[in-house]
């Protein structure tokens, strides 16, 4: 009965070595949520400005917020326009 609760020593140290596959997460197609937010006339709800100043602060903190491409671990990296939605979508609470 102890075996069988405390288990095998050596079958915890060998599953614990044993790494997992990479999950493949599937990004936010920017264009497509944008349409969507448009669409639904909800922008300034979520994002808590208007689209046009969105644009103006993105061309703001472009020059701070582009990475290297090809310094980006997965297929695409994630673009400037997630990276703030992301932000805007935290600070609003």
């Amino acid at each position: 009965l102890m075996d069988i609760i405390l288990g095998d020593d050596d079958e915890v140290e060998e599953n614990y070595n044993v790494r997992k596959d990479r999950w493949q997460y599937q990004r936010v197609k920017w264009d497509r949520h944008l349409a969507e937010v448009i669409h639904a006339n909800t922008f300034q709800e979520e994002y808590r400005m208007s689209h046009a100043a969105w644009e103006n602060l993105r061309s703001i903190l472009h020059k701070y917020l582009q990475r290297n491409e090809n310094l980006c671990r997965d297929s695409e990296p994630v673009y400037i326009e997630i990276m703030m939605g992301l932000g805007m979508r935290y600070l609003s609470g």
